[in-house]
Protein backbone atom coordinates (compact mmCIF):
# COMPACT_ATOMS: atom_id res chain seq x y z
CA UNK A 1 0.00 0.00 0.00
CA UNK A 2 2.56 2.25 0.67
CA UNK A 3 4.59 1.74 -2.54
CA UNK A 4 1.63 2.87 -4.68
CA UNK A 5 1.63 6.41 -2.91
CA UNK A 6 5.28 6.81 -3.41
CA UNK A 7 5.30 5.65 -6.72
CA UNK A 8 3.69 9.15 -8.39
CA UNK A 9 6.58 10.83 -6.54
CA UNK A 10 9.51 8.85 -7.76
CA UNK A 11 8.02 8.74 -11.23
CA UNK A 12 8.25 13.00 -11.02
CA UNK A 13 11.15 12.93 -9.77
CA UNK A 14 12.63 10.49 -11.95
CA UNK A 15 11.00 12.38 -14.98
CA UNK A 16 12.52 15.85 -13.66
CA UNK A 17 16.03 14.28 -12.99
CA UNK A 18 15.83 13.12 -16.71
CA UNK A 19 14.85 16.62 -18.06
CA UNK A 20 18.02 18.14 -16.57
CA UNK A 21 20.36 15.50 -17.89
CA UNK A 22 18.42 16.21 -21.31
CA UNK A 23 18.49 19.92 -21.25
CA UNK A 24 22.35 19.80 -19.95
CA UNK A 25 23.19 17.75 -22.94
CA UNK A 26 21.68 20.49 -25.40
CA UNK A 27 23.52 23.31 -23.76
CA UNK A 28 26.30 21.53 -23.57
CA UNK A 29 26.34 20.77 -27.05
CA UNK A 30 25.24 24.36 -28.09
CA UNK A 31 28.76 25.65 -26.03
CA UNK A 32 30.88 22.98 -27.63
CA UNK A 33 29.57 24.06 -31.28
CA UNK A 34 29.95 27.72 -30.23
CA UNK A 35 33.42 27.09 -28.97
CA UNK A 36 34.00 25.06 -32.61
CA UNK A 37 32.72 28.07 -34.38
CA UNK A 38 35.22 30.63 -32.87
CA UNK A 39 38.06 27.90 -33.56
CA UNK A 40 37.29 28.02 -37.21
CA UNK A 41 36.85 31.84 -37.09
CA UNK A 42 40.46 32.18 -35.62
CA UNK A 43 41.95 29.63 -38.09
CA UNK A 44 40.43 31.74 -41.17
CA UNK A 45 42.19 34.78 -39.75
CA UNK A 46 45.46 33.44 -39.88
CA UNK A 47 44.79 32.19 -43.24
CA UNK A 48 43.79 35.43 -44.84
CA UNK A 49 47.07 36.82 -42.58
CA UNK A 50 49.40 34.05 -44.19
CA UNK A 51 47.81 34.78 -47.52
CA UNK A 52 47.92 38.79 -47.36
CA UNK A 53 51.93 38.42 -46.19
CA UNK A 54 52.92 36.30 -49.07
CA UNK A 55 51.35 39.21 -51.71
Amino acid sequence: MYLISFLPIVMFSLSVLILGIVIYALLSLAQSNRQQADALREIERTLKRMTNVKD
